[in-house]
């Protein structure tokens, strides 16, 4: 959260040091450029100036600062996981799918975020809200275990029950975090799973087999109306380009996809082109 609060106030200091350039005018592929070989001494004093900054307005005498009485009237953050669909991968299988569950238990132990945070078990998403944005026919094969072995080669995961569930508790939690906001007056939400960006309307790839953002952005269009939910914006920091998102919402003015990965990453043959690629 520090590090999502202190964003602006980063892209700030990247700024003020010039060791970053980039302009972002209109719709297409930009790439960012570092002034030297190395982030200049300035942008490091800019970045641990940050740090000091953040660090002492969340703590005060060596612990974390108390909230204020506003603060402390804010509805705790909903904060969704899905490991509770445990799945169990083959040995030296690459994905690590611990990190899912590791996460969540370094937010319980956390005793700052005591009271400021609710911890929910994500829903399976219904049926219906796949749909919203993924093709009927692989949806229905991916579920019931009929996608070809070609096909399951690209997703990376091998078919199970339990996989199946566990897709599905990925998606769900998201769609649920976006009611919290929509429907349940939720400042903001969270999810400890998803971002399956490489997903696509028809098909998986990458670990990743239904594109929970895009299905969230779609049920919030759905259910919300347009007005208070689009244009929605996608904002994709994960090294990797979501290929799959830029894909599904490619010529959709409701949605922006603002990505930002390395140039020499995976994907390689499957680059979709989004909104803004950076």
């Amino acid at each position: 959260l520090a590090h999502t609060m202190g964003w602006a106030q980063t892209a700030r200091s990247f700024r003020s040091a010039g060791s970053i350039r980039t302009t972002i005018p209109q719709k297409g592929t930009y790439h960012m450029s570092y002034a030297g070989d190395r982030p200049s001494r300035s942008l490091k004093s800019s970045i641990t100036s940050l740090q000091v900054a953040q660090a002492r307005s969340f703590s005060s005498g060596g612990g974390p600062a108390k909230p204020s009485s506003a603060e402390s009237d804010c509805p705790p953050l909903p904060i969704f996981y899905a490991d509770w669909a445990e799945v169990k991968l083959p040995d030296k299988h690459r994905f690590p799918m611990d990190k899912y569950k590791a996460t969540r238990m370094v937010v319980e132990a956390d005793p700052s975020l005591t009271g400021l945070i609710e911890i929910i078990p994500s829903p399976l998403c219904r049926m219906e809200d796949v749909l919203s944005v993924h093709d009927a026919e692989y949806a229905q094969k991916y579920l019931t275990g009929q996608l070809s072995e070609q096909h399951m080669r690209a997703i990376g995961f091998p078919w199970s029950p339990a996989n199946v569930k566990r897709t599905l508790a990925s998606t769900g939690g998201t769609v649920a975090a976006m009611h919290a906001v929509l429907g349940g007056g939720a400042p903001m939400a969270a999810q400890i799973a998803g971002g399956t960006h490489h997903a696509f309307a028809d098909r998986g790839e990458g670990f990743c087999v239904f594109n929970d953002i895009a299905v969230a952005a779609a049920v919030a269009m759905r259910t919300y109306g347009e007005e208070a939910a689009s244009p929605a914006l996608v904002l994709d920091l994960d090294v990797h380009q979501g290929n799959g998102t830029a894909s599904i919402f490619e010529g959709d003015s409701r949605v922006v996809t603002f990505d930002t990965f390395g140039d020499s990453n995976y994907p390689w043959r499957t680059r979709t082109e989004s909104t803004y690629n950076v």
